[in-house]
């Protein structure tokens, strides 16, 4: 949990930066404000579900076959629905983001 907070807390002033210079300014408090919503939600309903994934799959053992062929103990379910939503995060920004053409400066 602490160094899940640590990276956040690393990441936070970066997308804080991106959004703001992303997003027009006349629906920018709008924007934050919905995030920062969305966000606390997670805090709260994140840990609920979790919580409720491992006591349900804690026992089960699922067979993964693709990219390698392993089995997974259901009591790490929670940690893989975290990271592939992670993931699917830094996907979406990757495709949608594009950062804005730098003007050419003079350098005479």
């Amino acid at each position: 949990m602490v160094f899940r907070s640590m990276g956040h807390n690393v990441a936070m002033p970066a997308s804080r930066a991106l959004g703001a210079d992303l997003v027009p300014a006349k629906i920018r408090g709008k924007l934050f404000g919905r995030l920062q919503a969305f966000f606390n939600l997670g805090m709260i309903i994140g840990p609920i579900l979790g919580t409720w994934l491992y006591d349900l799959y804690r026992y089960e053992v699922f067979r993964v076959k693709w990219p390698a062929d392993f089995n997974v103990r259901g009591l790490g379910l929670p940690f893989f629905i975290s990271g592939i939503l992670g993931l699917t995060a830094l996907a979406l920004l990757l495709i949608f983001v594009k950062e804005p053409l730098r003007a050419k400066r003079d350098t005479k």
